[in-house]
């Protein structure tokens, strides 16, 4: 029985025919010049993984890239505790690597909402709202951020975070675009 499915009798399998074509490039140059990219782990929240993790004693890697939920750093308003922020990059130090932060304010899932619970209220007009999935069930949460109340926070969030003495490597916040049917987080009303 032949293994060459799809072939005529003398011609070669395409998965043999290109297995090693990348050799002849081994000894190739590259007219691109040497730049500062890092590469990092993407632990997303889990941070107990980052641990004595074998990709983080890999040279290539810098260090890792955590998911980090707003709510877990300001439990009450204006009270910021950067304390697990503060382990994760000591961690790392000591290690010889970096830490990348990910700051959601949105997130992926329903059950999970970023936004810090003294946020939904009234006074801040809930929030966040709830993204739906084509079947019209909740798949995420999204920060009002076009509430000036909710961007105010945030800024005080992310003025706050500048402040600690951890020099994490880099942040970035979460884009998440909303669909056009999104539905409040107190008022059981969708929006058109």
């Amino acid at each position: 029985m032949s293994n060459q499915i799809g072939f005529g009798q003398n011609e070669e399998n395409i998965a043999e025919k290109y297995k090693d074509a990348h050799k002849k490039y081994l000894s190739a140059t590259c007219p691109i010049p040497e730049d500062n990219i890092q590469h990092f782990v993407y632990f997303a929240r889990e941070r107990n993984e980052i641990i004595d993790h074998p990709l983080l004693k890999h040279p290539m890697f810098k260090g890792a890239q955590i998911m980090c939920f707003w709510k877990n750093f300001e439990t009450q308003k204006g009270q910021y505790d950067f304390s697990i922020l503060k382990k994760d990059y000591n961690y790392h130090k000591k290690h010889g690597k970096k830490l990348f932060i990910q700051i959601q304010d949105a997130t992926f899932y329903p059950n999970n909402n970023a936004v810090p619970d003294y946020l939904l209220t009234n006074d801040y007009d809930g929030s966040a709202v709830v993204q739906y999935n084509e079947n019209g069930e909740p798949a995420s949460w999204v920060a009002k951020r076009w509430n000036n109340k909710i961007r105010e926070r945030f800024a005080l969030f992310l003025k706050a975070l500048g402040k600690e003495k951890c020099q994490v490597q880099s942040e970035n916040i979460t884009n998440r675009q909303l669909s056009t049917k999104i539905k409040n987080f107190l008022k059981p009303t969708c929006l058109p």
